[in-house]
């Protein structure tokens, strides 16, 4: 196998490994953070230590590497490809572009139904919708032709791994000035506390920084 052909698989995996790295170092290094129970949101929240970093990290850098991957599909595809691996590719370069914006757009757990928690949820719901359903057009496509077996049974592997995130969408849909924040209100924050990184030093020698909205998500 080429260089070319390969450099699909290898960026997207850097975009992969570099998501699951940040989500899980800086979970690690969140007091009272649990992979488990919390969104991946509370990490780049407005007010949150070291948010900036997690929101490049976790979201921009793998959001823009996944851009390059699905652009590059898009310009490997044979000219006689069909038109649903060629309108699947250009909805998974939308649906990259919308994970990169989640982390230029953070979410202000202080405020749910305010204007910017609205918009990385729209942006959340874009990269969820575009990135299942570009996969599963790409996938079905790419089985069908010859040589192509390989990128479609990743592209469906790939979609049927997010797409548990489907059953958040209604919540989305539902309309209201709440609904933007709709997907991260299934999930509980961490309790009243100090919040500070791991290793530093301990609340009686210095008061650690309260994490914005350190509550119970309502409803």
């Amino acid at each position: 196998m080429s260089l070319p052909s390969r450099l699909p698989r290898l960026i997207g995996a850097s975009a992969a490994l570099l998501f699951v790295l940040a989500v899980a170092g800086f979970g690690a290094g969140l007091e009272g953070y649990s992979q488990v129970r919390h969104p991946v949101a509370l990490l780049g929240a407005q007010g949150v230590p070291h948010a900036l970093a997690f929101n490049l990290l976790g979201l921009v850098v793998p959001g823009l590497l996944a851009l390059v991957v699905a652009e590059l599909l898009r310009r490997q595809l044979p000219a006689g490809a069909g038109w649903a691996a060629r309108v699947g590719s250009q909805v998974l370069l939308l649906a990259a572009l919308a994970f990169a914006l989640m982390g230029l757009l953070p979410l202000d757990i202080d405020d749910l139904d305010g204007p910017a928690s609205q918009l990385h949820a729209s942006a959340w719901m874009v990269w969820a919708l575009g990135f299942i359903a570009g996969g599963v057009m790409l996938g079905v496509e790419r089985l069908r032709a010859p040589g192509g077996r390989a990128l479609g049974i990743l592209a469906l592997a790939c979609a049927g791994a997010a797409a548990p995130g489907l059953r958040l969408l209604g919540a989305v849909a539902g309309g209201g000035p709440a609904a933007g924040a709709a997907p991260l209100r299934a999930r509980r924050l961490p309790r009243p506390g100090r919040v500070r990184a791991a290793g530093s030093t301990s609340p009686g020698t210095r008061r650690g920084r309260r994490c914005p909205g350190s509550r119970r998500w309502p409803g």
